[in-house]
């Protein structure tokens, strides 16, 4: 016997008892009018919880749905940030070996320009060696030699 039938039978045997002064006719009339009552009551409350189940189950399924549909946005997102995360390594490497050349570059740049300052150093002494020894004293003779050609004109 399941526990709604129990619960039936005891309601009407406790009906009984309450209403033993009523005659039989009386009592057995109250006792149906009483459990009809019961059973529209219980199917009318169980219309309302079917009612609610099926406005929740909506809901639910509409938010399983949106949920749903948010874990693959994420995912996408997700791979679309990898593949990017993956592109910028790669440009990132490319960057690195660029740097690393363009050092090698400057460090090259670098040494030819101390090789042609130390050039140039070398070259000016020279320049002035030649000045001071060579045309210095040439342009000192050809100074000296005016007076006496201007004698000698004369």
């Amino acid at each position: 016997m399941n526990k709604a039938t129990f619960l039936l039978v005891l309601l009407a045997v406790s009906f009984v008892a309450a209403t033993e002064h009523v005659d039989d006719n009386n009592a057995a009339d109250e006792l149906v009018r009483q459990i009809n009552s019961m059973q529209s009551a219980i199917r009318a409350e169980q219309a309302d919880h079917t009612a609610l189940w099926d406005s929740q189950s909506v809901d639910c399924n509409n938010e399983i749905a949106f949920r749903n549909q948010e874990v693959t946005d994420a995912t996408t997102a997700l791979e679309n940030s990898e593949a990017a995360q993956d592109r910028e390594e790669v440009a990132l490497a490319g960057a690195r070996l660029g740097v690393a050349q363009a050092t090698g570059y400057i460090e090259a740049v670098n040494e030819i320009l101390q090789n042609l300052v130390v050039q140039r150093a070398i070259e000016h002494n020279h320049f002035l060696d030649v000045l001071n020894n060579q045309l210095n004293p040439a342009i000192d003779a050809v100074n000296g030699v005016y007076p006496l050609l201007d004698a000698l004109s004369e």
